[in-house]
């Protein structure tokens, strides 16, 4: 996910871009816990759907902060707080009529266009 990310904005995925995006990532959530733990009342709506998300914060802690571990769409809503972007996951149908709760929009908080009349940067990740 990260070497997508880093594709996406950086243009290359080679090199440490990916591995300074999962640490931007991880500083995000350390810092605004509350948006990013499901048991937390002010947690971001998008955790509020019936997606997948890790059983526990130090769950998803464990998956962000450990290098080479997959992660969850919990981390393309960090990078989406940290890029100022705003992240389409877009996951592949399994059948044709069906279309994956993993394919959403991720705005994260406080993302917000430099100028009121242009949408925020938006990137594409599958």
């Amino acid at each position: 996910m990260f070497r997508a990310v880093s594709l996406a904005v950086f243009g290359t995925q080679i090199g440490l871009h990916h591995e300074r995006l999962r640490l931007r990532a991880c500083v995000e959530v350390g810092l605004q816990r509350p948006v990013y733990d499901k048991d937390d009342d002010g947690y971001h709506e998008l955790l509020r759907q019936d997606t997948p998300v890790p059983s526990s914060f130090a769950d998803l802690w464990r998956d962000l902060c450990t290098p080479g571990r997959s992660c969850c769409y919990v981390a393309l809503l960090a990078l989406s707080t940290v890029l100022q972007v705003r992240i389409h996951s877009f996951f592949p149908p399994l059948q044709s009529s069906f279309v994956s709760p993993l394919t959403v929009d991720i705005v994260g908080h406080d993302v917000t266009a430099h100028d009121v009349t242009v949408t925020a940067m938006s990137i594409a990740v599958m």
